[in-house]
């Protein structure tokens, strides 16, 4: 017997087609125009419109007949912007986002280890089957269960007809948000690294002089509107400090003693202890090998949620954890999945031969204007500019040895013929 649901799948409306695994009956369902497997969901659904719902009454007549006593498809309800609850729900929280109500507040407080998000403006209460159930009977057909929370309920900047907003996104990019427009979509496209965000519908390029100059002639040829927005500052937590936890632990000695014996850098060892000593601490009532997975999968997620660090130093907290866990206690080697955001492509700031030309003009010291030029020509790194030897320039060969830079390796680069001059 196949039966049917309204449901919402990826912000449409669907009608989900739930039956036994029967070939047949999935050949006829992919028949219809728009279908879709969907693998979180495992079931097939259609567009919700009068045509597919006239395609699913030939298909399949019979679970349409009064005989059989099936329940016909339940009008959609129209329900006001300002009534819906989103819900993401993970494995320990439920996480709720809907306009303000004083009735839905109050609601909301009585409910398990309910706490309100001021981060991202959001309620969080625990994942529990009596929570669940309240959920349902007080929001009912309000609730959306949705994989992304939208980011804000009532834009604060919506957008009109031929009106371009700009704004300040990570560090070296910028977001635009306008209605649609091919002429600007093709512009935008012919920007350097542009890139469409699908989940959030905006653009996203490179935050350059010429990309704001290209962008403002556009609008003013147009007589289209630009603003510019300043990005949102979203407070995060700080690090845990020796006066947030009682009997604040230091990173163990044998932990710092067992990365000096492997030889591992003095930077990667202030590093390392650093974040293990942040970790141990978020755990103060636990001894270190007393912690379990989930609870470095929960710590690892307060990094990422809590105190919004970045994805450089999400991957460093792990391996200063992986350490202690897989070398020095000796267990197998384990991979901790927190969810990430895709990185944006950023361009370097590289300065400009001229720019370059006219620093090493103005530097009158015959020193600094050698590091200088070693520098730019050779490639090389701040660390091994100061680790540079006389012995480590061939003069004859043309080329400069650096040895242990970044990872204690070895390597050789260019000495450039303009330099040699100056260096003897």
């Amino acid at each position: 017997m196949v039966k049917f649901k309204r449901i919402i799948h990826q912000k449409e409306n669907r009608i989900a087609i739930i039956f036994p695994f029967d070939n047949k009956i999935a050949n006829q369902v992919k028949s219809i125009e728009g279908r879709r497997w969907s693998t979180t969901k495992k079931v097939w659904h259609v567009p919700d419109n009068k045509e597919t719902i006239a395609k699913l009454k030939v298909l399949f007549p019979e679970s349409f007949t009064k005989k059989e006593k099936t329940k016909p498809l339940p009008q959609k309800r129209k329900v006001n912007n300002l009534g819906k609850v989103y819900v993401f729900i993970s494995r320990q929280h439920i996480i709720i986002q809907l306009n303000k109500k004083d009735e839905d507040i109050y609601f909301l407080k009585t409910l398990t280890k309910c706490h309100w998000d001021n981060n991202n403006k959001r309620w969080i209460v625990s994942n529990d089957e009596e929570t669940r159930k309240n959920l349902k009977q007080y929001f009912g057909d309000r609730i959306i269960i949705t994989d992304n929370l939208p980011k804000v309920l009532n834009n604060p900047h919506p957008v009109k007809t031929k009106e371009l907003h700009v704004f300040e996104h990570v560090p070296g990019r910028i977001k635009l948000i306008f209605k649609y427009d091919k002429a600007m979509k093709d512009l935008i496209k012919s920007l350097p690294y542009s890139r469409w965000d699908e989940k959030n519908n905006w653009w996203t390029t490179v935050y350059a002089k010429d990309v704001i100059k290209m962008l403002k002639q556009f609008c003013s040829e147009n007589k289209w509107k630009i603003k510019f927005f300043k990005k949102e500052i979203s407070l995060k937590k700080k690090r845990i400090d020796t006066d947030d936890v009682p009997n604040y632990r230091k990173c163990p000695q044998e932990y710092i003693d067992s990365l000096r014996i492997k030889r591992y850098s003095e930077n990667t060892i202030r590093t390392y202890s650093n974040l293990f000593e942040e970790f141990i601490n978020y755990y103060y009532s636990k001894k270190p090998f007393d912690i379990t997975e989930k609870e470095i999968i929960a710590y690892i997620r307060y990094l990422v949620i809590e105190r919004k660090i970045s994805i450089s130093y999400q991957n460093q907290a792990i391996n200063a954890i992986k350490y202690y866990y897989e070398k020095m206690l000796g267990e197998n080697r384990k991979f901790y999945f927190v969810e990430r955001p895709r990185t944006e492509k950023v361009l370097p700031e590289v300065l400009s031969k001229e720019e370059v030309g006219q620093m090493i003009s103005v530097t009158d010291n015959l020193k600094h204007k050698c590091l200088i030029m070693l520098t730019y020509s050779g490639g090389l790194r701040l660390g091994e500019v100061k680790n540079l030897k006389i012995k480590d320039i061939d003069f004859e060969r043309n080329i400069i040895n650096i040895r242990k830079g970044k990872g204690k390796k070895d390597r050789i680069t260019l000495l450039s013929k303009k330099i040699i001059g100056y260096l003897q």
